[in-house]
């Protein structure tokens, strides 16, 4: 599949709405106020500002800003907004530019750990999203180095497993 039909397939997949609730924005800002407590009214003023915008209208630099805010979204947001970083990743890959980009990186390294904290992300993902997640991270593994590696071991791992698609049952008492 080439980069275009992937990224066309991806925006297919991957509604635009609804936005969560946790924008990313306002997951970046958990990122930057770690050692600090965040008001009401900064959480809510950081919200405001991409509030309205879907994931495919963020814009490159907005994504790059926000290399931290994969790790501290919602389950939710998480599924939302991976998709504009895949999508950057792809034409980056296709571009070869500045490979060394933090954001880049961070994408490959949430979508191929293996921690019980991203297993719980990766299964709110639908089969078609996991088979653009699948296809994202065998393009990555072809283009090879550090982030292909990773992009291998969390295929073996996981996404090219039954695993994938098994879905979790919760049982409330």
């Amino acid at each position: 599949m080439s980069v275009d039909s992937l990224i066309e397939r991806m925006e297919f997949v991957f509604p635009e709405s609804p936005i969560p609730e946790m924008t990313l924005l306002q997951a970046q800002l958990c990122d930057r106020a770690l050692g600090r407590e965040i008001s009401d009214a900064e959480w809510d003023a950081t919200g405001q500002l991409d509030r309205c915008i879907s994931w495919k209208g963020v814009a490159s630099a907005t994504l790059i800003k926000c290399d931290a805010a994969l790790s501290h979204i919602t389950e939710d947001g998480f599924v939302y907004y991976i998709p504009a970083y895949m999508r950057l990743a792809l034409r980056q890959l296709v571009d070869s530019v500045d490979l060394q980009w933090e954001a880049y990186g961070s994408t490959i390294s949430h979508l191929t750990g293996t921690s019980n904290y991203n297993l719980g992300r990766y299964k709110r993902f639908t089969d078609t999203q996991i088979d653009v997640v699948t296809a994202f991270l065998q393009r990555v593994r072809t283009a090879g180095g550090f982030e292909g590696k990773m992009a291998a071991e969390g295929l073996a791992k996981y996404w090219e497993t039954p695993e994938a698609r098994r879905r979790t049952i919760i049982h409330l008492a």
